[in-house]
């Protein structure tokens, strides 16, 4: 295991209390610390969105009974799965848009996107206002699929110009 110092991009009180944190010899996209590639260095999924979004994609739908089941059953286990599809939805955000995920001033990075939900700022805004609400919930679950739809329209035009 390695330690990483947080780099200053990717400070956010939700994500990372501590200044370092140890990275695992088998990450994963569903556990902590969340944002691997950023951190790792190595890898750089943002590059060849297709394939890092897929990735992204398999994750949340993974996650999505258990976070569904947690709420029904008002389980107190929904904070960590919570933060997760935030994490999951910050990186389907950045890397639809080639860039690696930034949290630190994530709303002026994403208001220059081209690929991104209507109202992102704001919405992303309520979520982390209060992430481990139901309606917090929704709100991600609706963005990870607007956001989806708009990185396949995205797709589209970019092959047709080819």
């Amino acid at each position: 295991m390695i330690e990483v110092a947080v780099p200053n991009s990717l400070k956010h009180p939700l994500f990372f209390q501590e200044e370092m944190v140890t990275l695992v010899p088998l990450p994963s996209l569903v556990t902590p610390p969340y944002f691997i590639y950023e951190l790792q260095g190595k890898e750089t999924p943002w590059r060849n969105p297709s394939c890092g979004l897929e990735m992204v994609q398999e994750a949340y739908q993974s996650m999505q009974p258990l976070i569904e089941r947690s709420f029904k059953e008002k389980e107190a286990e929904v904070d960590p799965l919570m933060k997760t599809v935030i994490a999951l939805f910050f990186m389907s955000l950045f890397w639809s848009n080639h860039d690696p995920v930034v949290l630190n001033g994530w709303k002026e990075k994403v208001a220059v996107f081209n690929v991104k939900p209507l109202n992102v700022e704001e919405r992303l805004s309520f979520v982390l206002a209060r992430p481990f609400s139901y309606q917090a919930y929704r709100q991600i679950d609706t963005l990870m699929t607007e956001q989806q739809k708009q990185f396949a329209k995205y797709s589209l035009r970019n092959n047709d110009q080819k």
